[in-house]
């Protein structure tokens, strides 16, 4: 299903917010309301991602992998082994390639189950991302130091695989038609159970977030000429994260120069991250056009890679069938 501009906005709006999360985590100039009511940008991402789906190619981890090693080398000066570690610090990259490759099995599982089946095969998943994982974060249960279960932690594949799941289940029943009336009421609330700490990437106040703003986008209409500026800047979106987290400290830097000459707090917030939002923006231009460039021949090397895995998918499939069938 194709994204509308109106859903790419808010893509571009979620980014920089997650721009301005970045900019208030300093402790000596953070606060921490502000902090809580950004952090479901990360959910909502992939939130919209579980909307439309995704299906897993062979291509588009490539281009994954290619966007974060280019962004990578970018933040590392051009040095190699700088660079290295700066990818393997990029936890939102590596999640977001695992949902990719368990996603076919959300898709999968949903499908089949139908109706109230796929409430029933989506809901183990979704408790033990939104209410098992998320439990140790409570502002109660964290003062209880309950343990956090590996691999349910907020920096997860599974974390973005569970925003995933919801968003499917969002589609199969329509919800994205909730009345404007529901959104008006729900998103206050929701923002101010965000502002007293239930705000955390795996918490139900983060998804329900996600999903009341998305079903508002999803109904905006946008002047054509903002359409063309959204559409013309959406393809920088994750490039814009991957450029920017390695250079929180100059983010915060900001923040520090501004609020050092009795600048308002918040203003300073958002000066820091229209600096690196528009400034990763501008770095990424280069990579656009390289990749414009060559686009022909990447087509075609991206066309014989997904081929490829097809065929190879096509004779383990018919191996396993003679394996079965005792040859």
């Amino acid at each position: 299903m194709k994204r509308n501009a109106s859903t790419e906005l808010f893509r571009l709006l979620l980014m920089f917010g997650i721009c301005l999360l970045h900019s208030a985590i300093n402790p000596g100039y953070s606060r921490a309301w502000f902090i809580n009511i950004t952090c479901f940008c990360v959910t909502a991402f992939a939130f919209i991602s579980g909307y439309y789906g995704t299906s897993f190619r062979p291509s588009k981890i490539v281009r994954l992998v290619g966007t974060g090693s280019v962004c990578a080398l970018i933040c590392g000066r051009g040095d190699i082994s700088r660079a290295w570690g700066i990818y393997g610090g990029y936890w939102f990259l590596h999640a977001y390639v695992l949902m990719m490759c368990l996603a076919p099995l959300v898709d999968g599982a949903i499908s089949r189950g139908g109706g109230g089946g796929a409430v029933a095969v989506a809901m183990p998943l979704l408790a033990a991302v939104f209410l098992w994982g998320d439990l140790p974060m409570l502002p109660f249960f964290c003062k209880l130091n309950i343990p956090v279960t590996p691999g349910l932690e907020a920096f997860s594949g599974l974390t973005l695989l569970g925003a995933y799941a919801a968003a499917r289940i969002y589609r199969l029943y329509g919800l994205e038609r909730m009345r404007f009336a529901i959104i008006l009421i729900l998103a206050p609330i929701l923002f101010v159970l965000a502002a007293l700490g239930m705000n955390e990437y795996q918490n139900v106040v983060s998804l329900l977030l996600s999903a009341v703003l998305f079903s508002l986008f999803l109904r905006i209409a946008i002047p054509a000429w903002v359409e063309r500026v959204v559409m013309l800047m959406s393809p920088s979106v994750f490039a814009i994260y991957l450029l920017h987290q390695p250079e929180i400290d100059f983010e915060v830097g900001i923040v520090m120069s501004w609020t050092d000459f009795g600048c308002n707090i918040y203003i300073a917030y958002l000066a820091a991250a229209l600096t690196v939002f528009f400034l990763a923006l501008a770095v990424d231009v280069p990579r656009r056009v390289f990749i414009w460039f060559m686009r022909p021949i990447l087509d075609r090397v991206y066309k014989l890679l997904d081929g490829c895995y097809d065929s190879v998918l096509i004779r383990i499939d018919e191996g396993l069938g003679k394996i079965g069938s005792g040859l």
